[in-house]
């Protein structure tokens, strides 16, 4: 009898071990994992000390290609969220919210550009990306299907909530390359195929190089100018260089490329002398 009563505990205990079981797994199932739990994931932290490496690299070479590859690289084989009902989380140079299977190096590390000391900004990855790949394929419509590639699904695979910003239409648009941001609060649309790159020349002067996609000619005149002075050049020439100068110390300038007679700034750049 005692015998008969030992086993049956013994039985309702392995009953209840898997029954308990089973509520923590639906406990598990129907909780979401918080925003530090996901940033402290191992495979989030080694993808952040890549993204430093590769940014690292980029200010070592000082090329749009290095700064490309930093702005496209994307975290492959996301923490497992598996069980979880978080499917995105907050970025950490923006306050905005990515998709768990839509993160990439500009959204987790702050990069600086070697040439002007800026951080590499969202729409600033648009940009870099449209002209690294304009300096391939010389069309701009190539380069556009490129990039759309590279971001296949925009924001990711997640459904953000109402009222929540997509990132992919405040900064990168539709067609990126071609049309630019749609939204509203986005920058404004430009054509990437210009190139724009300022280096410091002295405490006070600033030398820019440029390049049109068109031949500019005195029939169809561009110009480079820059922000809160009067100085502006005139080119008629596809590619070049003009130095800005008498400028101060700490105060933050936009150097703008306009390529036809329109007036439309085709890419700007803004620097800080130091």
């Amino acid at each position: 009898m005692k015998a008969q009563m030992s086993l049956e505990m013994i039985i309702g205990l392995l009953i209840l071990l898997v029954v308990a079981a089973v509520v923590i797994q639906l406990f598990l199932k129907n909780t979401n994992i918080s925003n530090q739990q996901y940033l402290n994931a191992i495979e989030y932290r080694q993808f952040k000390d890549k993204c430093q490496s590769l940014c690292s690299n980029a200010q070592s070479a000082g090329t749009q290609a290095s700064l490309a590859q930093f702005c496209y690289t994307k975290l492959e084989g996301a923490p497992d969220l598996s069980g979880t009902g978080q499917k995105y989380i907050q970025s950490e140079t923006k306050l905005l919210d990515i998709c768990n299977d839509g993160v990439y190096c500009f959204m987790v590390f702050p990069c600086k550009r070697s040439d002007s000391g800026q951080i590499v900004d969202w729409p600033d990855c648009r940009q870099i990306l449209c002209d690294a790949y304009y300096d391939v394929y010389k069309d701009t419509t190539q380069a556009n299907t490129k990039v759309k590639q590279i971001f296949p699904s925009g924001i990711g695979t997640c459904v953000l909530p109402p009222g929540y910003a997509n990132w992919y239409n405040l900064y990168f648009g539709t067609n990126p390359c071609t049309e630019g941001p749609t939204g509203s609060t986005g920058p404004s649309p430009s054509p990437t195929s210009a190139t724009l790159s300022c280096t410091q020349a002295s405490s006070n002067s600033l030398t820019c190089l440029y390049s049109c996609p068109n031949a500019v000619s005195t029939q169809n005149t561009g110009s480079l100018s820059i922000s809160g002075t009067n100085q502006r050049f005139t080119i008629s020439q596809q590619a070049g260089s003009d130095t800005f100068s008498n400028l101060s110390p700490g105060t933050q300038y936009s150097v703008g490329l306009t390529c036809d007679p329109q007036g439309s700034i085709q890419t700007s750049q803004p620097f800080t002398l130091q």
